[in-house]
């Protein structure tokens, strides 16, 4: 809802009235659970496989 509202503002060249903003209080943080679990799942290859992935590397470490 707040995508396609935000679109159809930006498409008329308007913005949100302040008073419509959303609260840092009242936001909600619906992706966190399944982030969470990423870390979880990425953390647990690293443990039993041993293995680094790449963009965690140093510069010039290799398997």
């Amino acid at each position: 809802m707040r995508l396609s509202h935000a679109h159809t503002l930006a498409l008329h060249g308007e913005r949100l009235p302040k008073n419509q903003w959303t609260k840092w209080e009242e936001e909600t943080w619906y992706l966190k659970p399944y982030l969470d679990e990423i870390e979880a799942e990425k953390k647990a290859r690293a443990e039993t496989t041993g293995l680094i992935p790449p963009y965690e590397m140093k510069q010039g470490e290799g398997h």
